[in-house]
């Protein structure tokens, strides 16, 4: 049988055993908590890339002259949207931008304005559409890559309906260098196919144009070898 002075010295012995058992792996975590974390291999940028281009697409977005590109099937690539509608201004397409950006893409190839110039918007209106449309954009998808395509030339001779009164490609060369200066001052690209499809006048190339505004086959199969670099760039 155990006496009281040994019970008692047991029961010490545990007590100092326990403390000293607790202080060790207090410390132990302690020291975990300052230890310098490993260096990842995957970059800050290469985290937000992936997390914000999850979708990975490619989309064209304008009037017409996108809606008619038929983009996927020329450029041979899956992820290559389009949202293009016929007739559609730049204050238009800021209105329902909501509805024609989903998600955050991988790159967005712009085309507008032209049916703005039809309906005789000044060219201070048309830019402010622009900044708010990209602006809106940058705001919802900072990483996403913006391309503004030059607005195509047309052939005025075939322009023989009073709608198109106000069209001219004084007016398309002027607002495709505005665009050009525009996309310069804030960081986007600028895709220049305008002089691509001209002939020596100046006007659009009667091969390349249909009706005097829209390509043909042809007008189409000549700027896509510059669309397909930016693409794959």
């Amino acid at each position: 049988m155990i006496d009281k002075v040994n019970l008692k010295a047991v029961l010490i012995v545990s007590v100092i055993v326990n403390i000293l058992l607790v202080y060790t792996l207090s410390n132990d975590k302690g020291d975990k908590k300052h230890e310098i974390p490993q260096k990842k291999n995957i970059s800050e940028l290469d985290f937000f890339t992936k997390f914000y281009k999850v979708d990975n697409q490619i989309l064209f977005a304008g009037d017409s002259w996108i809606a008619k590109g038929n983009w996927k099937e020329r450029l041979n690539i899956p992820n290559v949207f389009t949202q293009g509608e016929g007739g559609i201004t730049t204050y238009q397409f800021f209105m329902k931008f909501n509805n024609k950006i989903v998600g955050k893409p991988h790159k967005v190839f712009f085309l507008l304005g032209v049916n703005d110039i039809v309906k005789g918007a000044p060219e201070e209106f048309i830019m402010e559409n622009y900044h708010r449309i990209l602006y809106e954009l940058k705001a919802k998808s900072p990483l996403t890559e913006i391309y503004v395509i030059s607005l195509f030339p047309v052939r005025s001779e075939l322009l023989v309906s009073d709608a198109l009164l106000y069209l001219t490609n004084e007016k398309i060369n002027a607002l495709n260098f505005t665009l050009k200066e525009f996309t310069e001052t804030f960081g986007i690209n600028y895709v220049d196919v305008n002089s691509l499809l001209k002939d020596s006048s100046g006007e659009a190339d009667s091969l390349y144009t249909i009706d005097g505004i829209h390509l043909s086959e042809q007008g189409y199969e000549r700027i896509m070898p510059i669309i397909e670099a930016h693409v794959k760039n």
